[in-house]
């Protein structure tokens, strides 16, 4: 049968034909791009339609979320989705391996989950998980014979959350060191920024966990691999590192984006390099995306050249050149 030989073909581009006395009615497709071209059939027997399996069904609520609800990894393997408990109100992070289905559940969180990302790293699954509280929970996934397990990385616990409405916000450095750099690659995919309303806190978690352990700390526990912005002027809704992690772009609520360098061997606050209104003064800001290449370091790469800002509960998108 052609469905038999196309299992057997090399060819990725061989097309899929059902001429109506085929064994099978079905054909499983997988792929980053799949061409479906109809046509009509005068087949009695089947349907000619498509379907779809269900990764994921849960019905969140019907609301504008600033944060994340939903993340992959870099490599595309993993789905993690938030979920509110019914009894407790508070949240869970289910993990899902797309490729062979095992599930992880990701417990410990006071309140329901507000954001969650997973870092950059191609050598390590590591997700980052914020409550409504401004808690925050760091996991590596790994696989091992049982089955995936999660292991803690860091827990940081808030003393005062500063009340339901403020926003938390976690954002990860996607960390591309200059060629012939020997700068640890994973410390600094390690680097995150955490927002709470009004603050951003820039953590170095190789370097908390050097100093102070795996938690669970507060931020007051806390002496080296912590920095803090204060002057904000405005509840923050987005923010994005530089590749090389020396510099942080933070969208406030005001309309503007300020750019602060966050060099760690610093002293004193970080300061205001630049601060740039995409959508005019007083347009409440929404998102923040730079469209760089994450996966080249060579020295003809340039980072930080397109970036996509959104207005308005991103109803108002622009797509700028920093360069012009």
């Amino acid at each position: 049968m052609f469905f038999k030989t196309l299992m057997s073909s090399s060819s990725a581009t061989a097309p899929i034909q059902f001429r109506g006395d085929d064994e099978t009615n079905c054909f499983p497709v997988s792929g980053k791009e799949v061409t479906i071209v109809t046509s009509d059939a005068d087949h009695a027997l089947g349907s000619a339609k498509l379907q779809i399996k269900n990764i994921v069904n849960y019905g969140w609520e019907h609301k504008y979320y600033p944060g994340q609800v939903v993340a992959h990894d870099k490599a595309n393997k993993y789905l993690a989705y938030s979920i509110k408990t019914a009894n407790k109100g508070c949240g869970v992070v289910r993990i899902i391996n797309r490729r062979t289905e095992d599930r992880l559940l990701i417990k410990g969180m006071l309140g329901p989950v507000v954001d969650l990302a997973f870092s950059h790293s191609s050598e390590e699954v590591v997700i980052g998980i914020v409550d409504s509280f401004g808690n925050m929970f760091v996991y590596r996934v790994v696989e091992e014979s049982s089955g995936m397990q999660s292991e803690r990385i860091m827990e940081i616990m808030r003393g005062d959350p500063g009340g339901p409405e403020v926003v938390h916000r976690l954002v990860w450095c996607p960390f591309v060191p200059e060629p012939d750099s020997d700068l640890d690659t994973q410390s600094g995919q390690r680097m995150l920024v955490l927002t709470h309303g009004a603050m951003t806190e820039v953590w170095s978690l190789n370097t908390v966990l050097e100093e102070h352990g795996s938690g669970p700390l507060t931020p007051a526990d806390v002496e080296h691999g912590l920095m803090t912005i204060k002057e904000i002027g405005g509840d923050i809704v987005d923010a994005a590192f530089s590749p090389t992690g020396e510099a942080v772009a933070i969208a406030v609520n005001d309309g503007n984006v300020k750019f602060f360098q966050v060099y760690s061997h610093e002293e004193g606050p970080p300061r205001c390099l630049k601060s740039w209104s995409p959508h005019g003064e007083g347009a409440q800001l929404s998102f923040l995306l730079w469209l760089d290449d994450h996966t080249s370091s060579s020295p003809d790469t340039r980072f930080w050249k397109f970036v996509i800002t959104g207005s308005n509960y991103n109803s108002e998108l622009k797509v700028w050149c920093s360069s012009s």
